[in-house]
């Protein structure tokens, strides 16, 4: 956890308020006394019970001060839009290099190495902001709005709000003739987090300040939250919809699949940032919002036979575990913002549709006229390379020690004969698919 969560957790154990002592009848009496809103309130205390409560108190005083020290020195003041800012006039940098120029909002030079996907075919400054602010439709994004004190009402402008920052990548925006440097904008607190999770009104006490809420997409409720020096995406979700996304992690990781990270926390359920040492860059910098497994394929071709490889598997393990929700922004590369280079498939994340999450019990439990699984055959059937690469990749396989061990480490509890037999009856139809190809190329 952050040092201020730890604090604030030791906080939640120590009195505060004061003590009061009344005299009755030639007797000292103590109280602890404290304020609520407008109203002060209080309890009696024994004798022997004063001393402990005033080290107590004391001792509150100290780590409320601490608390205030690292906030002091932590802080990250929003910044002021200025012109150049408002007209688009600056660079998107990648950390510190220089990466795209844009004068008024207009595209004037590009580094390949350093710039990202998104400008080598679209030079639309404001839409790349834009893609990377919060979804205003987020109830809790209107309260974060309230207490950062933001007015603007442009999506590209509440990013900028933010630098257009992110923490899933490097890259940011820098107005002309700006001294700032990464570091300087690079998030450090999680002040916000609540406010953005679970809607907490006291946020609107808070100083405005720097915050990722800004540039954290997406319709869910999440938040970023500082856990021991790492960022961790908290969100939101119905407990099938937990079920479904820690389930498909623990056998994605059974089965030996790169998956990012998940935990499950009170009735949250977190994931870890997967992107601190390349930046993230969506299928939809390639191409677009058309999630087509065609054309996200056509998209990839350029890239390792290792990537492409690898997208096959996320999507066949898509129609394994039915996730229906599969887009360009929830799928993409790791690139290295050093060398410019694509290191690979970014591992899988965002199942929470998947599985059980809107098809509780399964209705189709043979898997039979699957539409996931018929639409993926159909690629896989129609464009060549991707067929032949399916037909001779090693599938993990699916066992029922596998899946016992996933339901055993799973808290959340379902059906587990039904979910077995409805993941059994799927992978044996993509297994059928898979060898029909095989004796295909074969022939």
């Amino acid at each position: 956890m952050s040092k201020i969560d730890d604090y604030e957790q030791i906080l939640e154990s120590l009195p505060k308020g004061y003590v009061a002592t009344k005299k009755i009848a030639g007797k000292t009496y103590y109280y602890l006394q404290w304020r609520e809103a407008s109203k002060v309130k209080g309890t009696y205390l024994p004798k022997d019970k004063v001393s402990g409560v005033l080290q107590g108190i004391s001792e509150r005083k100290r780590i409320e001060k601490l608390i205030k020290d690292i906030k002091k020195r932590d802080f990250q003041r929003l910044p002021t839009l200025g012109k150049t800012s408002n007209d688009l006039t600056g660079s998107v940098m990648s950390g510190n290099h220089v990466a795209v120029t844009f004068e008024k909002g207009v595209l004037v030079s590009l580094d390949k190495r350093y710039a990202p996907l998104f400008f080598l075919h679209n030079s639309n400054l404001e839409a790349w902001l834009a893609s990377r602010a919060i979804d205003r439709h987020r109830p809790n994004s209107r309260l974060l709005k309230k207490a950062l004190r933001i007015t603007e009402t442009d999506d590209h402008m509440i990013a900028l709000k933010a630098h257009g920052a992110t923490i899933s990548d490097d890259y940011w925006f820098k107005p002309a003739h700006s001294p700032l440097k990464y570091g300087d904008i690079r998030f450090k607190t999680d002040y916000f987090a609540n406010a953005a999770l679970k809607g907490d009104p006291t946020a609107l006490s808070l100083d405005p300040t720097l915050t990722p809420e800004l540039t954290a997409t997406g319709s869910y409720e999440k938040c970023w939250k500082i856990i021991d020096s790492s960022w961790w995406m908290y969100k939101k979700e119905n407990e099938l919809e937990r079920f479904s996304e820690y389930f498909c992690y623990l056998l994605g990781k059974e089965m030996g699949l790169p998956f990012a990270t998940y935990e499950l926390v009170d009735s949250f359920i977190r994931t870890k940032n997967f992107a601190d040492k390349y930046s993230f860059e969506p299928m939809s910098a390639l191409v677009g919002d058309d999630d087509r497994f065609e054309v996200v394929f056509a998209g990839i071709l350029p890239f390792s036979d290792q990537v492409k490889e690898d997208y096959i598997r996320l999507i066949w393990f898509d129609c394994l575990v039915e996730n229906v929700d599969r887009h360009n922004e929830n799928c993409g590369l790791l690139k290295d913002s050093v060398t410019g280079e694509i290191v690979g498939l970014a591992p899988n994340f965002d199942n929470n549709l998947a599985l059980v999450a809107n098809n509780y019990p399964p209705k189709n439990i043979l898997r039979t006229k699957d539409g996931l699984i018929e639409i993926f055959k159909e690629f896989v059937n129609e464009n060549k390379t991707a067929g032949s690469i399916f037909a001779t990749m090693e599938l993990p396989p699916l066992t029922g020690e596998i899946l016992a061990r996933c339901f055993n480490m799973n808290p959340i509890k379902v059906d587990e004969k039904v979910v077995s037999q409805y993941l059994k009856n799927g992978y044996e139809q993509l297994l059928k698919i898979k060898n029909n190809l095989r004796s295909i190329s074969r022939t």
